[in-house]
């Protein structure tokens, strides 16, 4: 299984390679990156992690390098791959995909609640929650992080550079603000910490609905901090939704750390010297870089949509 999400990036993304990453490059990539960066910890991203058919090794060589991660799932993977994933302490922090789409199956549901449960045991659970819908549902949601004890990362469909989905534009991003604000003060009062997984444009929010964000919503305005993403063939991107942002293959460590310069160089560019929307030039939080307007993917996409600030700064 792939993935049922219709706005995945990766799904075109990884059709320009033959395979997945090889074990022993990626203990090659590791060990550069703990050399030059003295990382502690990575994130696996996919498609989907579990399918690859040497994860267990990948734990093991990050437990060799004492390096953590973060994997994100869709959560339907088998007994085997729970026993793998669970047995290993360098898999701290599970992020299941919360998606209706596959969760409707009630083989595929069955699965992902059955994982949650086993791995909420002794790992931390984060429900990556992604949504297009105005008056998006989030009862279970809650229900789910109540009874797992697991945090919620939420964030608006953002356009990819792959193909044309269906995405929330910046212009009707105020439309969301309501249902978001009653979803983070329910989430408030049941305990569980939420936090944005993709930065939201400032002006879409009045000083209350700010102040708020600030205080128990993880509003986040700024990104592509430390979000280098590795190909199966050592190439880099610059965050995993700017794909055009990427570099040929790494041949050795000096090439690594020239190679994260040049592309921590090209999206500090384009967060600020290139506005989301025309709006953005006139706005106080972007001229003093406060907000970058959105996701940095917006700047790349064609349609560069208008978008009204809803207050003055």
């Amino acid at each position: 299984m792939f993935s049922y999400c219709s706005y995945c990036y990766s799904k075109e993304e990884l059709k320009k390679y033959k395979s997945d990453i090889k074990l022993e490059d990626f203990e090659r990539i590791i060990s550069m990156f703990k050399q030059a960066y003295e990382i502690q910890d990575i994130v696996f991203l996919g498609g989907e992690t579990t399918m690859h058919p040497a994860i267990g090794q990948m734990g093991e060589i990050l437990k060799k390098q004492s390096v953590g991660s973060y994997m994100f799932t869709n959560g339907c993977f088998n007994k085997d791959k729970l026993n793998i994933i669970k047995n290993s302490s360098a898999f701290h922090t599970i992020i299941f995909h919360y998606e209706k789409t596959f969760l409707n199956n009630d083989a595929l549901r069955k699965k992902f609640l059955k994982n949650l449960s086993e791995l909420s045991k002794n790992k931390n659970i984060i429900l990556k929650f992604n949504t297009g819908e105005i008056n998006f549902e989030y009862s279970e949601l809650i229900h789910l992080a109540t009874q797992f004890n697991a945090s919620i990362a939420y964030s608006l469909t953002s356009p990819t550079l792959n193909r044309d989905i269906d995405y929330v534009p910046m212009k009707y991003m105020r439309k969301y603000v309501p249902r978001l604000i009653q979803f983070i003060e329910e989430a408030h009062e049941n305990n569980i910490e939420v936090f944005a997984k993709r930065p939201l444009p400032l002006c879409i929010f009045n000083q209350n609905e700010k102040e708020l964000l600030n205080s128990v919503g993880g509003l986040r305005c700024i990104c592509c901090i430390g979000s280098i993403c590795i190909n199966p063939n050592l190439s880099l991107i610059a965050s995993p939704t700017l794909t055009e942002l990427q570099s040929q293959p790494v041949t050795d460590l000096k090439d690594l750390i020239r190679k994260v310069e040049t592309l921590s160089k090209k999206v500090e560019d384009l967060k600020w010297n290139s506005p989301t929307t025309t709006a953005c030039n006139e706005c106080d939080y972007w001229k003093n870089r406060q907000c970058q307007g959105g996701c940095t993917v917006y700047k790349m996409c064609r349609d560069k949509q208008s978008i009204e600030p809803v207050i003055t700064s």
